[in-house]
């Protein structure tokens, strides 16, 4: 096949399956690309003072809080926000709606093969594992132990245990190992901290298991209350990650100097 024949048959299939109809806030578009339910993916076109703005009808993301997926705070949300800002897009929260930032019309075609972009990779998060996800998670927990705590501790991955922590902290004064973290994103990883803690010896440092969020897959509610029960520290980022960093911080920094 030669590449002309290749482009024009490319561009029949794009534009015999697409589709532009008026409606009543602009221009509906009808892609030929298929979601799960067999319906095609169609955005909007609205002008605005500012430009030309792309916008979806906002059942994505209503149906998929709807429907239990972590997507409104955590990392999911941090993804789906990097996904959108990569593509020209941002999401309105007042409206569910996926929304481009507004564009001329000489920029139109583009930002519509972008938006179009932003609105398939939104719908991959559906798919993000569970490793994917404790993994990033666990990143953030760290990165942000690191930038806090300054050079007055060393932040080291757990080597040589039996049930190995995400990461522990260590005074760099004393030498005093301060505060051993797990990123629990699971009753499993839950249950890990909670065996490590119920099984340290009096001078060992404390175990923290920090909680992404309770319920929806994550950590349930009966593994919470056996943790916490039980005395493990359970920092919960929630929608307050700043609170339960700073209870991880305080926590830590009355460890280095017990």
């Amino acid at each position: 096949m030669l590449p002309e024949e290749a482009h024009e048959a490319l561009c029949r299939v794009f534009c015999e399956r697409a589709s532009v109809a008026a409606v009543p806030v602009g221009l509906a578009v009808s892609t030929g690309f298929l979601l799960p339910d067999g319906d095609p993916l169609t955005f909007y076109v609205v002008e605005t003072a500012d430009g030309i703005v792309l916008e979806d009808d906002g059942d994505f993301f209503a149906t998929a809080v709807a429907s239990g997926l972590p997507i409104e705070s955590g990392t999911r949300a941090q993804l789906l926000a990097g996904i959108l800002r990569q593509e020209g897009a941002y999401l309105d929260r007042d409206t569910c709606q996926i929304r481009s930032e507004p564009v001329t019309a000489a920029d139109f075609g583009r930002a519509a093969a972008r938006f179009v972009s932003a609105l398939i990779r939104a719908r991959d998060l559906h798919l993000l594992t569970q490793e994917h996800i404790a993994s990033t998670f666990a990143e953030d927990v760290r990165a942000e132990a690191e930038r806090r705590l300054g050079d007055r501790f060393r932040i080291e991955d757990e080597e040589h245990a039996d049930l190995p922590a995400d990461f522990v902290v260590t005074s760099v004064q004393t030498g005093r190992r301060a505060a051993i973290v797990y990123a629990a994103t699971s009753n499993e990883r839950m249950l890990t901290a909670l065996v490590r803690h119920m099984g340290r010896e009096k001078d060992d440092a404390p175990v923290f298991a920090v909680v992404e969020r309770i319920g929806g897959g994550s950590v349930s509610n009966r593994t919470m209350e056996v943790a916490v029960n039980r005395g493990l520290r359970t920092p919960v980022f929630g929608s307050d990650p700043e609170g339960a960093m700073a209870f991880l911080l305080r926590e830590i920094k009355e460890a280095a100097v017990a």
